[in-house]
């Protein structure tokens, strides 16, 4: 804005600029609220973007596809900074736990791979603690990310995630494996079973499914517990002689060769030491349920930024 004296014995000489504020970007007429709706609006609610411009058609505001792909971009290049400075307070120096999963997004040009081939889909990482949930770009699925700002830590790390080979390197003594996913693996196999053996003691899957089950009911009792509390609980006899259950049983069994029931038994036992590590801290889960329902957000919108061409 331009103010200048009205006298005109000033003739223009005092002229007093007024920059321009509250603009996302240069040259472009649009408060940074309206481009934090527009990302609203395509992330966090999923509209596509044409739909965005026939909602402005109906309001008589005349704005091109393009401009509001390229806010929405633009937008995303001057938050980067601030992504990364939330992702490495995550990983500060005291004792904290994460949680964390990936999941695929296509893209209309993720890219190409060391080998020349252009690379077919590219992976949203989302880390969670108790303040804030950090969502991760990623070209491919190596988690090198993680391991980059595991390394600048001096604290103790409790991280909690799916038996993706790409943690595998993470410290087994802080290093907890998500006990949902060894269930589903049960669930699966319970109904290959015929009908007629499922409900009955003869079902190895179900009365795996059942002693898990006992783990999970003394996890919500004691949700309300104090860590000390937890702690105890957790290394009490009761949960001690479950573990020992479910392990004595299925070093005992012996599904069919190729079965589901084969494929639970070798998962839980493969990943046996990493889905104890909640024992050793109360505030450690003995799920990855919260990181899995916080990537929900970018599985929902999956579809809806496939015609995104890049990060």
């Amino acid at each position: 804005k331009k103010y200048a004296c009205k006298n005109k014995k000033c003739q223009g000489r005092d002229i007093l600029y007024e920059p321009n504020t509250g603009f996302a970007f240069n040259r472009i007429s649009f408060t940074t609220s309206f481009v934090v709706y527009l990302i609203m609006q395509k992330f966090l609610l999923g509209t596509p973007i044409y739909r965005l411009k026939e909602i402005f058609e109906y309001k008589n505001i005349d704005i091109k596809y393009n401009s509001i792909l390229n806010y929405i971009i633009n937008a995303g290049k001057k938050i980067n900074r601030l992504i990364e400075l939330m992702t490495e307070k995550q990983f500060s120096d005291e004792t904290t736990i994460k949680y964390v999963d990936e999941t695929t997004m296509s893209l209309t040009n993720p890219g190409f791979l060391e080998n020349g081939k252009k690379r077919k889909k590219s992976y949203v990482y989302c880390s969670v603690d108790e303040y804030r949930t950090v969502y991760k770009f990623t070209n491919s699925r190596s988690s090198e990310w993680l391991y980059t700002l595991i390394d600048k830590m001096t604290g103790v790390l409790f991280i909690v995630t799916d038996d993706y080979s790409g943690y595998n390197n993470l410290p087994l003594e802080t290093h907890q494996n998500c006990m949902c996913h060894v269930r589903r693996r049960f669930v699966k196999a319970y109904y290959e079973a015929p009908k007629e053996v499922r409900d009955t003691l003869d079902s190895s899957a179900r009365y795996c499914i059942s002693l898990i089950d006992e783990l999970f009911l003394i996890e919500r009792e004691i949700k309300n517990y104090s860590i000390k509390e937890k702690y105890k609980v957790r290394n009490s006899e009761r949960t001690k002689s479950i573990i020992s259950k479910l392990k004595d049983y299925l070093e005992k069994i012996n599904p069919p060769q190729g079965s589901y029931m084969e494929d639970a038994k070798k998962y839980a036992l493969s990943n046996w030491d990493n889905l104890w590590t909640y024992l050793k801290d109360g505030r450690v889960s003995i799920s990855n349920q919260i990181a899995e329902n916080k990537i929900k957000k970018a599985c929902m919108i999956r579809n809806n930024s496939i015609i995104i061409n890049n990060q």
